[in-house]
């Protein structure tokens, strides 16, 4: 989606980074990693889902 809309190949791997690698930490020092990239509430959100509803939008 992010290609077609004209986005460089720099910027698309910026923004999956962003979703891919995400970790948490717990009181007692260990990180653990979560099946799902995004959470809700995460501030990259609302962004994608503008991306992803322009994209279908002109689909239709």
């Amino acid at each position: 989606m992010l290609r077609k809309m004209g986005f460089s190949l720099t910027w698309i791997h910026k923004i999956m980074k962003c979703v891919e690698l995400i970790s948490y930490s717990m009181e007692i020092g260990e990180f653990f990693y979560p099946s799902r990239g995004l959470q809700q509430g995460d501030l990259i959100s609302p962004y994608l889902f503008l991306i992803c509803s322009e994209g279908l939008s002109t689909l239709l």
